[in-house]
């Protein structure tokens, strides 16, 4: 910081508190911190990817139903054919965990 002070008389208020403020000024003092938790973002990135993942699965199973009803398929059909794919997810993903 630069104090312009004046010598003359008639100043010497102004040039006392200029002085006076120049001084609280240069004893701040700062201590930077980043405002970011490094676990909690990830959790959320995560989360986030898990969402994104499920909502693209559940577009492409509309996109199928769609291209089924286009194609003739009865709704029945359609939704057996959902179940078994369920059931056969279901299956690989326990296969997996056990």
């Amino acid at each position: 910081m630069i104090a312009c002070v004046s010598p003359a008389d008639t100043n010497a208020e102004e040039t006392s508190n200029i002085l006076k403020y120049a001084n609280r000024a240069r004893n701040i003092q700062n201590k930077t911190v980043i405002n970011r938790d490094p676990v909690g973002m990830r959790s959320q990135i995560e989360q986030l990817q898990s969402e994104l993942l499920f909502y693209r699965g559940e577009k492409d199973q509309l996109i199928m139903k769609i291209e089924s009803i286009r194609n003739g398929k009865s709704w029945d059909e359609i939704e057996s054919n959902s179940n078994q794919d369920y059931d056969l997810v279901k299956s690989y993903v326990e296969a997996l965990i056990g």
